[in-house]
């Protein structure tokens, strides 16, 4: 019988973290006087961090390219990477829905999609939201809290663990150096935000493998190595895999509508934020779109040596409500083996019955 391999790989780090943006890290830029990190990082990150994981376990550790044995099993679509997502002592956290609301007294609400109107958008809903209340954008949910909002509920106030709690930003100073004198360089002052992660926040991806003997392969192996370099800067994160276990599955809808939550960042598209559109093979057409504002993904080509084009994303957390939505919408967008477009679906809620 054959193996599966279906894991989590949880990245705890060492020391702070430091991940770009899509922007330039040039002296003449003037970002480089204040670099702030990403946090989480944007899927290629931890793909590319996980793969390398793979690597060494198959090859053990050495610098240069990998044999060509392990990047046909690396390579050409037979793995599936996850969003994403961050764990605390344990307990998974999710990214607030875009469509929660802190009230003024501090209690939290839900949008709901308002009447048809014609906008520049042409005939759509506009969210339906209470005086004084603003998008929480500072918080996250536990697993029970996510279990709430996709019943229809309002999560409870325990059910939030506050960014500010998880992570916290903490200035750097770097100097450029001269790799051949090893001298520093005239006017290379370079000053990046580090993040520090609370104690026991790992960074986790999913990782499966589609193809059978690829799955044969990996799931023979001795062991992951203890500690990779995660990031820029080559910083140090501890790294263990787990099953994947407490892993909130899309419910299937009832038929008269949906609610649905972007579990990490979805790849711009028309056709997500057109009303009336259809969203995935849910089945729903699209009533009302909840977003925070879009943010812009790049990378680096390391077979090209030159940077990724920058693209538009939609950022975890968007939601999105549907009409008629008869099944679950899959992943949304493309390049969904490579951590982009999860998410999770749920009833539609009606906020006049409650």
């Amino acid at each position: 019988m054959t193996r599966r391999f279906d894991r989590i790989f949880a990245f705890r780090p060492v020391d702070t973290l430091f991940f770009r943006s899509g922007r330039p890290f040039n002296q003449s830029d003037p970002g480089a006087a204040e670099a702030e990190s990403l946090f989480p990082p944007n899927p290629p990150t931890l793909v590319g961090a996980a793969r390398n994981a793979l690597a060494q376990a198959l090859e053990g550790p050495r610098g240069g390219r990998w044999s060509e044995t392990t990047a046909g099993l690396l390579n050409g679509g037979h793995l599936r990477f996850g969003a994403p997502f961050l764990v605390l002592n344990g307990e998974r956290l999710y990214p607030a829905p875009a469509a929660l609301l802190r009230l003024e007294d501090e209690k939290l609400a839900r949008a709901r999609p308002g009447e048809m109107i014609e906008t520049d958008l042409g005939p759509t809903c506009l969210p339906e939201v209470p005086e004084k209340s603003k998008m929480l954008t500072d918080a996250w949910l536990t697993a029970g809290g996510m279990t709430r909002f996709l019943a229809g509920q309002v999560p409870a106030e325990g059910d939030l663990r506050l960014t500010a709690c998880l992570w916290k930003s903490e200035p750097r100073i770097g100097i450029g150096r001269d790799v051949a004198t090893r001298r520093v360089e005239e006017g290379a002052l370079y000053a990046p935000v580090h993040i520090r992660p609370a104690e026991g926040l790992e960074i986790c991806v999913r990782v499966q493998a589609t193809d059978p003997r690829v799955a044969e392969r990996l799931a023979g192996l001795d062991g992951l190595p203890g500690t990779v370099a995660l990031g820029g800067e080559h910083r140090a994160a501890g790294l263990r895999d787990l099953a994947p276990d407490r892993i909130i599955e899309a419910t299937e809808p009832p038929g008269a509508g949906a609610v649905v939550v972007a579990t990490g960042p979805v790849i711009a598209k028309p056709a997500l934020l057109t009303p009336g559109g259809p969203l995935g093979r849910s089945g729903g057409r699209i009533r009302m779109v909840c977003a925070r504002k879009p943010g812009m993904i790049g990378g680096w080509d390391d077979q090209g040596r030159r940077p990724h084009p920058m693209r538009p994303v939609l950022t975890a957390g968007t939601t999105w409500f549907l009409d008629g939505a008869t099944g679950t919408p899959g992943p949304l967008g493309p390049r969904h083996r490579w951590g982009f477009g999860d998410c999770l679906s749920g009833i539609l809620h009606d906020d006049k019955a409650s």
